[in-house]
Formats: C-alpha cells, sequence, structure tokens
C-alpha cells in the first residue's frame, strides 16, 4: 500500500501532516510518503510538488490577484504537476492535508480526486466557510455566507466576497470523489452540519503522539524536590484565538500568597505584567526536546482558546501526564474530560478553583495525571491512529477498484 501526503509544508505542523505517521505507517505495511509545496527537511521521502525557484514568483503573483479580488484557493494550477510525479502516480490512495495555504486551487480538486483515491484531512472548517478558518458564534457559514460580520479574520477578505467563495466550494466539492478525516466530535458534528460535504463520508480518527516519547517524568513526584513550585504551563500567542485573555484572568486572580510558576511557549513578553508576584520562564518556540521537558515540569497546563477543532497541545499534555483547562465549546474539551477541567467563558473562577485545589493537594494532583496519561493511552496512540489509516487506505483504494 502507497500513500501519499499532500500539503504545504512536511515539517512544520509535523504533528498534523502526515510527517509523523511515516514510521508508525510503515509498521502497518503503509509506505507513507509526502509531496509539499515547501520542503523543510532532507528526508528522501519527502518531496516538492513543483521544483525550481520561478514557482515563489508566481505564487506571489497569484496571490496578489486573490487578495485584489476577494478570492481564496481558486487560481493556483500547481497541484496539476503532480499528476507526472511518482510519488503521486504510483500511489494507491493520496491524503490531503493542509491545503488552503495559497498554493492548492480547488479547481483541481474534480480531477485530481478522479485520477486517485482520495481522503482529505479537514483540520480546521475553512473548507466548510466562505472564508474564515473559525467563524466562532456566526453560523452563516451553514446557510451560504455573505453580508460577513468579520473579513479580517486570519483568511482575509477586502470585500465581501463570501458567499461567492461558498458556492464555488460547493461546486468543487459536489464534483469532487474524497472522504473525509476529522480529529474531534466537534469538527465531525460541524462537517454534518455544512451543505457543502453533503454526501460525503465522514471519518473520525483522533489524531495521536508517540507515546513512547511524550510520557511523564520517570519519577513518582516532583513536588519531592527541595524548592520546587506549581507550575503552570501555557501558550502565550497573541493570535486571537489562543486564549491569552482568560490566561492573564486566570493568572491575575490566583491567590497573592501562593507563588506559582509561569512555564510560557511561543511569544516572550507576554506574561511581564505577572513576574513581580509568579516566576514568569519564557522558553519562546521550541524545539521537540525542549516541548517535552516542558511539559515534564508543568503540573497544568492552560489552554483556554476560544476556538479549537482539535486540542494537539492538551492531548501532548496529557501524554506527559498533565491536566489540561480549558474553555468549553471548543474541541479542546473532550481531550481534557477525564482529568482536567472545561469552564464557561463566565465562570474563570471556577478554573481558579481547580487549580489551586491541585496546588494543596498531592493526592488530588497525582490522581489528576494519573487519568490525563490513562487517556492519552486509551485514545491518543499514534500507533492505533496509522493502524485505523491504514485500514481506511484499504478500503478507499478497494472502492475505487485499485
Amino acid at each position: 500500500m502507497r500513500v501519499v501526503h499532500v500539503t504545504y509544508t512536511d515539517f512544520e505542523g509535523r504533528r498534523f501532516n502526515g510527517f509523523d505517521l511515516r514510521q508508525p505507517m510503515m509498521n502497518v505495511g503503509v509506505d507513507s510518503q509526502m509531496l509539499v509545496w515547501e520542503k523543510q527537511t532532507v528526508e528522501p521521502w519527502v518531496s516538492t510538488i513543483l521544483p525550481g525557484s520561478i514557482r515563489h514568483k508566481v505564487k506571489g503573483g497569484l496571490e496578489a490577484i486573490e487578495s485584489a479580488y476577494s478570492l481564496q484557493s481558486m487560481l493556483y494550477p500547481f497541484p496539476l504537476a503532480m499528476m507526472a510525479n511518482d510519488v503521486f502516480r504510483l500511489a494507491d490512495v493520496a491524503h490531503y492535508q493542509m491545503i488552503h495555504n495559497s498554493f492548492y486551487s480547488l479547481r483541481c480538486l474534480p480531477l485530481l480526486t478522479k485520477k486517485k483515491p482520495t481522503v482529505w484531512s479537514l483540520h480546521d472548517p475553512w473548507p466548510l466557510t466562505g472564508h474564515c478558518i473559525h467563524p466562532y458564534d456566526c453560523h452563516r457559514w451553514e446557510t451560504g455566507c455573505g453580508e460577513c460580520d468579520d473579513l479580517g479574520s486570519p483568511k482575509k477578505m477586502r470585500g465581501d466576497n463570501t458567499h461567492r467563495m461558498w458556492g464555488f466550494k460547493k461546486q468543487m466539492y459536489a464534483r469532487s470523489e474524497f472522504e473525509i478525516v476529522v480529529a474531534s466530535e466537534w469538527m465531525e458534528e460541524r462537517v454534518h452540519r455544512s451543505p457543502l460535504m453533503e454526501g460525503k463520508r465522514v471519518h473520525r480518527i483522533p489524531i495521536g503522539v508517540d507515546l513512547e516519547r511524550f510520557k511523564p517524568q520517570t519519577h513518582s513526584s516532583r513536588k519531592d524536590t527541595p524548592g520546587s513550585v506549581f507550575t503552570l504551563m501555557l501558550r502565550a500567542s497573541s493570535i486571537r484565538f489562543k486564549g491569552l485573555e482568560y490566561i492573564k484572568r486566570i493568572v491575575g486572580a490566583l491567590p497573592k500568597k501562593t507563588k506559582f510558576r509561569l512555564l510560557c511557549i511561543d511569544e516572550k513578553g507576554l506574561l511581564n505584567d505577572f513576574k513581580e508576584r509568579h516566576e514568569v520562564v519564557d522558553l519562546g518556540r521550541v524545539d521537540d526536546a525542549a516541548l517535552i521537558a516542558a511539559y515534564q515540569q508543568a503540573d497544568v497546563f492552560l489552554m483556554p482558546s476560544t476556538a479549537e477543532s482539535y486540542g494537539m497541545m492538551a492531548v501532548e499534555a496529557a501524554a506527559c501526564g498533565v491536566p489540561t483547562v480549558c474553555l468549553k465549546g471548543t474541541a479542546v474539551e473532550e481531550v481534557v474530560s477525564p482529568s482536567g477541567l472545561a469552564f464557561e467563558r463566565n465562570d474563570v473562577d471556577s478554573a481558579i478553583d481547580f487549580i489551586v485545589d491541585l496546588a494543596h493537594s498531592d493526592r488530588r494532583l497525582a490522581a489528576a495525571r494519573e487519568k490525563a496519561r490513562a487517556s492519552a493511552e486509551g485514545r491518543y496512540d499514534i500507533k492505533e491512529e496509522a493502524k485505523t489509516l491504514e485500514r481506511l487506505y484499504e478500503e478507499v483504494a478497494e472502492k475505487k477498484g485499485r
């Protein structure tokens, strides 16, 4: 069985885009390769969709045209080059991952899905909307978009062309043959509600992690270490939906008599206001080794995002035995339910109470840690993800008569 993952790049986003699946897929008899627009590694099983430097100039020009006319993923012909590429040509199944990064025109989808049995992983709601990645509380994506209240969301538009783009997607999907993979019940429910995906089969397959790498520290309790401080790990990000507002509200309301350690990854300096009261450690952007080490130092992971379609970092935290605090109403809630806490937007006090309770009870903290790890072992093992995908690939290829 040969499968090609088609996505924007290989290493960045590796947990989502098929890169980390390479060895687990090989272990179940699947030769898993990648075709990407931007190759970041030297792996021989990763190939570029279109070689040469001129492609960047062409892409830039098409991006400018799309921006001027408020279009998205309509004009890029580059995926057609895959038909002459042996990696795509010899594959039994094509698995599309992140394809809305200004390199893949949805006009190519009907032809390419007829050429090759196709699976498409929807990692966020963009394929279901007229332009945005996260519609938040808007429901116009269920009825055709138009009259958009937020043209400045991550996929920006100069003018309101959302109804036209929604209709374009509906037309392209109706002419295409693919099966959908989602990682969460939250995304599955939205796909079923979308008129754009009418008639498409949906498979919920949680994205897993390597549980032999993402694991708790070997010794039983870090709190035995002299001078240790209860540690809250968080992603400090100014991205609108990553929950910085709630993080600051939670940290700002923690008891003044107790000092906490704030272990921050991603952007530096966003929690500087709390340095006088707490120990703030800014790690910045980290590689996997540093990320795992951070999880292993943490007692609770804060992930109060206002919009998430999965919750990969909550999965990683659980694998390392760390319970997560999140907001209700996103896919993260599915991950944290056995061991952490999902709180209502108007009830930050419950999040604070949960953290303080664990900070003052070694027994309850140990129980939460055990539940988190057990949840990861039972639901988020990348080996099980690979086995489930292998069965899906066989089924999809058989349906196509390959």
